[in-house]
Formats: structure tokens, C-alpha cells, sequence
């Protein structure tokens, strides 16, 4: 067994157990979600080699995370009480930052604590955007991304390479006004206005309690629409291997934050790490209520 500790994380499950990635996508539409995303994130060839998977084989295990996500979905939407009041869900295929797929950042994983040139970045995004794209996603979802270089890197990328290819791009903040490299998040944001295959933006993996103050400062320089899903407060400690409860709960985000996020201006609301499909049935509970209200 290769388990959640693998260094590929979800990604593991494409080889060790697929019918389970395939149910879980089934469980979060049925729970309420709009986007599934692909169980790529952490997927590189440096990671699939940790657990004896060659590039050929982890390639053809990245496609297979889209078709997965394509399966599920075909599934859930041919039972038609699944479409009373919902739109077809998304399917999204899931891109970590540089860092994710290199073992020296281990435990450091969104910090921002490196730089590359622009080829290194694009070297490293092009192998998985050429996987994921063999099954058709609906878009690129670029996540948890700690520095604007690597973002105006993945956007020259799409743009020579990819210019069919739609994306939103996520940052990872740890506090309210920057992304966790330090880059000021207005000015991420004013960058990812201009990129015309750049759909969508946002921040993600993030504590909840900065969630509110982000989407201020995105919306304050763009009107594109905004895409925000926070972790549950907890942190890891990469040291002792245990998580580490967070300052602010479940109920905290649900009950407090929602109604603030939606007022801020947030267009899409969803959990990251640590939260369940509980969760974001509670948010389809909120989305439907403030829906029906306006």
C-alpha cells in the first residue's frame, strides 16, 4: 500500500486504489460541490519515482485522473434527481506549484521560499498541463501558488504553448495582504486581470480568518470572478507528523465567514485541507439559501 503519506499525497491513489478517487468525486458532487478537481495535485515525475513509478506510467496515471473525474461525473449526472436546482459540475484538473513536485521543498511547501527562472517553471507545469489535457478538462486549476513569478511564468506558458487552454490560478496566503512569498495580493491580483486565458483567481490553503481581507483587496483592482476555499485553521507540523488544531473552527468559517466572504465579493466558496464533504454541503445549504433570497 502507498497511503496518504506518500510523498504524492491523493496522487497515490491513482495507482493504488482508482475506484476510490472515482467515489470520492462522487461523494463531493453529491454533497453539494459545483468543481471536482483531478487527484493530480502533487502528481510530478520526481514524486511518482519515490514509489516506483516510472514518467511513462505516471504520465498515463495523470490521464487517467481526468478520465476518473470525466467517469464520475457522467455517473452522478445521469440521475436526474442529482440536476433538481444544479448546474453539470466542472471538472478541473488540478496543478501544484514548482515546489510541490521537488523533495527538497518537503515540509515547506508553501512558503515561497525559492525561485526559479521562467523555464524552470514552465519546464516543470508543461509535463503534467499535457497530461491532464489528453481527457478534456473543463479547466486548468492552478493551486496553491506562493509566488506571482511562477504564476506570469504559467501564464507565458499557456499563452505559447497551451492558448486553447482556459485556468484559474489560487495563491496561498498565510496572512491577509500577500501571498506567503510576500508578494502583495492586489498585485497578483491586477496581473491575473490581464491574462484573458486566466478565467478566474483567487487564494486557497489559506487560513480562514484572512479569507474576509483577500477577497477585499482582489476585488478593490478586478471584476473577474473569485474563487476562495480556505483549510480548516489546523497546521502541520512536518516534524512530529500530527496536525495541529487551528484558532478558528469549522463553525467559525460556516456561521461568521460565509455571509462575509459573499458580501466581499468572493464568486466561488469551498474547504481545502482538512475539511470534508460535511463542509461543503453546509456551503451548498448557504449558496442555495443566499440564492434563493436575492
Amino acid at each position: 500500500m502507498i497511503g496518504l503519506k506518500s510523498y504524492c499525497w491523493g496522487a497515490a491513489f491513482l495507482k493504488e486504489d482508482p475506484a476510490l478517487v472515482q467515489s470520492n468525486h462522487h461523494d463531493y458532487m453529491k454533497a453539494g460541490a459545483d468543481i471536482i478537481t483531478t487527484s493530480t495535485f502533487k502528481a510530478s515525475v520526481n514524486g511518482f519515482a519515490e514509489i516506483g513509478v516510472d514518467e511513462k506510467e505516471a504520465f498515463d496515471l495523470c490521464v487517467k485522473s481526468t478520465r476518473l473525474a470525466h467517469q464520475a461525473r457522467d455517473e452522478f449526472w445521469a440521475n436526474e434527481e442529482n440536476r433538481k436546482g444544479r448546474v453539470r459540475p466542472f471538472i478541473a484538473a488540478s496543478l501544484s506549484p514548482y515546489c510541490g513536485g521537488h523533495r527538497r521543498h518537503a515540509g515547506k511547501i508553501y512558503n515561497g521560499n525559492y525561485q526559479e527562472t521562467d523555464q524552470e517553471y514552465k519546464d516543470y507545469h508543461r509535463w503534467l498541463i499535457k497530461a491532464v489535457i489528453q481527457e478534456k478538462p473543463d479547466i486548468l486549476a492552478f493551486e496553491a501558488m506562493p509566488r506571482l513569478d511562477e504564476a506570469r511564468a504559467i501564464c507565458q506558458l499557456l499563452e505559447e504553448e497551451f492558448p486553447d487552454q482556459l485556468a484559474y490560478i489560487c495563491f496561498v496566503c498565510l496572512e491577509g495582504t500577500s501571498n506567503s512569498s510576500g508578494d502583495c495580493i492586489m498585485e497578483c491580483a491586477q496581473f491575473l486581470n490581464t491574462q484573458p486565458q486566466v478565467i478566474a483567481f483567487g487564494t486557497n490553503c489559506m487560513p480562514p480568518e484572512h479569507t474576509t481581507s483577500l477577497i477585499k483587496r482582489m476585488r478593490s483592482v478586478s471584476n473577474k470572478p473569485l474563487i476562495v476555499y480556505p483549510n480548516s485553521g489546523e497546521t502541520w507540523d512536518h516534524a512530529a507528523g500530527v496536525w495541529h488544531q487551528g484558532s478558528k473552527s469549522d463553525e467559525f468559517m460556516l456561521q461568521e465567514q460565509l455571509p462575509q466572504w459573499k458580501a466581499a465579493g468572493a464568486t466561488v466558496m469551498g474547504g481545502c485541507c482538512r475539511t470534508n464533504e460535511a463542509f461543503v454541503s453546509q456551503i451548498r445549504s448557504f449558496a442555495d439559501a443566499s440564492n434563493k433570497a436575492e
